[in-house]
């Protein structure tokens, strides 16, 4: 799926450039498509290499290895960076406290901005979403390989998001923002992979078209009736729904379609555009927005930075990976 996760990534920075499609946020549909596809790769991940829930540290650590190294090295940059100029923008309004760097290096507080002000000091804004992806992965073992788990976290992931709906919790923080609400989303690719799987028989390729409609089928009847109620137009009820039906689509073909190279090749970069796009427009654009043509510019450097840091970063910790994950395969 690495040519699907790039161009999410790619939907992500196009939106920090005020791109709008009919007045909605693609980025908030991409992020909604990343959440479900990571609940796919991740089973597939955990039972090929983890399937004893004792081996839920080691999973934990190749999370580790795959998320916080890249991250680390934007971050780095991008504090060097304000540290020089001493700029400010919406992200960065104030000099950075002791606080604020621990809020940016565990990441999991920046998911919580909406209590604990992170969001006024982030070097790397959309670390939010990570957040909620790694309390994720803190549940994962668990959610994949315990089917009470599943079931539990699914009822009451899927009640936050209808609460949301309604206005009982903060629609946009409930609905879009946090753990709780979104958990949803990465466990339909949960359940994806449980039924795409070989494993279940031949019916497979049925139960998982018959699921990819279902979904978008959930996504419409919700879209309509969330305007029969005067509701669609509150942030981000109408992106989120789109991103689960769009994203339904796509994690449906990318199941099907066999695994190659350059696929993967592309893949490598998603992560690494989703991380530096903030940086590179504060370093070259600074509080001005791109123009048409400055955004081609900006996605050939934000691929070319990321196509350097894989190399650098990723590809090395990657051997680290593997040796987890050869203790424990399966296969």
């Amino acid at each position: 799926m690495g040519l699907i996760r790039l161009m999410l990534a790619i939907a992500v920075l196009l939106s920090h450039v005020d791109l709008r499609i009919a007045g909605l946020n693609p980025g908030v549909m991409a992020v909604v498509g990343f959440y479900m596809i990571s609940g796919y790769v991740m089973t597939g991940v955990v039972l090929r290499y983890y399937a004893d829930i004792r081996r839920s540290f080691a999973f934990y650590c190749d999370r580790v290895l795959r998320l916080y190294p890249h991250y680390f090295a934007i971050v780095f940059c991008a504090a060097t960076w304000q540290q020089f100029t001493g700029s400010t923008n919406l992200f960065l309004t104030r000099d950075a406290t002791a606080i604020d760097l621990f809020n940016n290096l565990l990441i999991f507080p920046m998911n919580f901005f909406m209590w604990n002000a992170a969001d006024q000091f982030a070097l790397v804004p959309p670390s939010w979403s990570l957040g909620a992806e790694l309390q994720f992965y803190l549940l994962a073992p668990a959610v994949i390989l315990i089917p009470v788990a599943l079931w539990i976290l699914t009822i009451a992931s899927i009640a936050v998001q209808v609460c949301a709906w309604l206005g009982v919790l903060h629609p946009e923080w409930f609905g879009y923002r946090l753990a709780p609400g979104v958990f949803c989303f990465f466990i339909y690719g949960v359940l994806l992979y449980r039924v795409t799987h070989p494993a279940i028989g031949k019916s497979y390729q049925w139960a998982s078209a018959m699921m990819t409609l279902g979904a978008v089928a959930i996504a419409v009847a919700s879209l309509v009736w969330l305007r029969s109620q005067g509701l669609h137009a509150v942030p981000y009820h109408q992106e989120v729904l789109l991103g689960f039906a769009v994203g339904s689509g796509l994690l449906f073909l990318g199941s099907k379609l066999p695994r190659g190279r350059w696929d993967d090749r592309l893949g490598d970069l998603a992560y690494g555009v989703f991380l530096n796009h903030f940086l590179l427009i504060w370093v070259f654009w600074g509080s001005a927005t791109p123009s048409p043509a400055q955004i081609s510019v900006l996605i050939a450097l934000s691929l070319l930075t990321a196509m350097l840091l894989h190399r650098l970063i990723e590809q090395p910790m990657l051997r680290f990976r593997h040796r987890l994950r050869r203790k424990g395969s399966n296969g």
